[in-house]
């Protein structure tokens, strides 16, 4: 009896030692609903999260924090920030072996063989470039300007589109412009002043939520958002519209039939139920954005797969130069990559690069304040769309994409000099033989 209770008290003991960090930024709007969730969820798993907070503004905070963690002993990691954020994070996690689940970080090329433990809730932007270019191509669209920042999230979601445009005889990329972007000094006036000018209609936008109204608004101030233009914004805007709203939470008319991508969210009844228990609980609805929904599934998948591991989890890893990585980190690596999970956003599992399977998305449109679903794209059948879409001119007619009228527009025209001459032939000609400089005609 001695030994068993023994024996239960160590399983009771290495359970309750068990830990996952989370790890979210100060700045986030949804920083309070981050953890609210997080905490919600924790309710119910096997172990203990540690939740962290770190300055985004400031590299070494986010740097010590990650640190934090390590030395806390966890023995997995969910994060929620932009792929820029979530490089460095794993580029500290993944060579000590501990797992890192991104809730929000979609670069095409964050999973590496240095970053081999890096796990993925969203599909890369190669899937969302494929919905996207759908769109366009549905739309019978024919010029087209991406707009996006310098930074992994611009440049990298963006790659797979241009491509699809290029080798695309019928579609023209007219404008191609990345602009430094911070939250103090970013001046988006000079690169839509060109677009402007290039007299394109359909404008691609690839930008971080925080930077979304500040472009739009600037967009609108120059014309930029008429019955004729064309706006579709990618999924860090559309999966977080708050940030496009005003201190009272209301959105500007001229937001009215602009066009969002974001990863498909399914609100089945296992969500439904989950929404009624979280409010009744004293939570909000607020709370309930695409991403704060995939971090409270995230801690329940992390449960899940540590519970698909056999042996005593226990950590060793150490946050320094040279320190060699956890021991157990490839056995729970596996079992990440081994367990299919069905969260309140739905099913969840992952490829062997840590990518989520099965990707697809939500075509929505914003209109009476909010996105609303227009359509789908799935891997699998491609774009579904079940609504018209209102444009900004309030109909459903669909814009052409190109310029219809140069009014207003200043143009400059070119001549080539050439000084006048005359060709003489002395050759015999008669009648109509005879040519201008023939025989003294001119």
């Amino acid at each position: 009896m001695y030994k068993l209770l023994l024996f239960l008290c160590t399983l009771a003991s290495s359970s309750s030692e068990t830990k996952v960090g989370l790890l979210i930024s100060k700045q986030d709007r949804y920083n309070n609903a981050l953890k609210s969730l997080s905490s919600y969820a924790a309710q119910n798993v096997s172990y203990t999260l540690v939740t962290v907070e770190y300055d985004d503004t400031n590299l070494q905070s986010m740097i010590e924090a990650c640190c934090q963690l390590v030395t806390d002993g966890v023995s997995m990691v969910i994060t929620k920030g932009d792929s820029s954020d979530t490089a460095i994070q794993s580029d500290i996690f993944s060579p000590l072996e501990i797992p890192h689940i991104a809730v929000s970080a979609t670069d095409p090329f964050l999973w590496n063989k240095n970053r081999e433990y890096i796990i993925r809730m969203l599909a890369s932007d190669f899937y969302q470039s494929e919905a996207i270019y759908s769109l366009i191509k549905y739309n019978n669209w024919h010029e087209v300007s991406i707009l996006a920042t310098a930074d992994s999230y611009g440049l990298n979601g963006m790659v797979k589109l241009e491509n699809l445009l290029i080798t695309d005889s019928s579609v023209r990329i007219k404008d191609l412009i990345f602009f430094s972007a911070d939250n103090t000094t970013t001046d988006i006036s000079g690169p839509l002043s060109h677009i402007r000018h290039s007299l394109v209609k359909v404008i691609v936008l690839n930008v971080a939520a925080e930077f979304g109204k500040q472009v739009l608004e600037k967009a609108h101030e120059l014309g930029l958002m008429g019955p004729e233009y064309v706006w579709i914004v990618t999924d860090a805007i559309a999966s977080q519209p708050q940030y496009l709203a005003e201190d009272n939470g209301s959105c500007l008319s001229f937001y009215e039939g602009l066009i969002g991508i974001k990863p498909a969210q399914i609100k089945g009844s296992k969500y439904k139920q989950f929404k009624d228990s979280y409010i009744l609980n004293g939570g909000s609805a607020e709370d309930l954005t695409s991403y704060t929904v995939l971090t409270y599934d995230a801690v329940g998948f992390v449960d899940a797969a540590l519970r698909g591991v056999s042996e005593e989890i226990t950590q060793g890893a150490e946050c320094s130069s040279g320190s060699e990585g956890w021991n157990q980190g490839k056995t729970v690596l596996d079992s990440i990559l081994q367990t299919r999970y069905t969260g309140i956003s739905g099913e969840i599992s992952f490829t062997n690069h840590g990518e989520k399977n099965e990707p697809s998305y939500d075509i929505l449109n914003f209109v009476d304040d909010k996105f609303t679903t227009v359509g789908t794209w799935t891997n699998s059948s491609g774009l579904q769309m079940t609504k018209e879409i209102q444009f900004f001119a309030g109909t459903t007619d669909v814009p052409s994409g190109v310029a219809k009228n140069l009014a207003g527009k200043h143009l400059r025209l070119g001549s080539v000099e050439e000084k006048p001459f005359m060709f003489y032939s002395t050759e015999e000609c008669e009648g109509n033989a005879c040519g201008p400089g023939r025989n003294g005609h001119s």
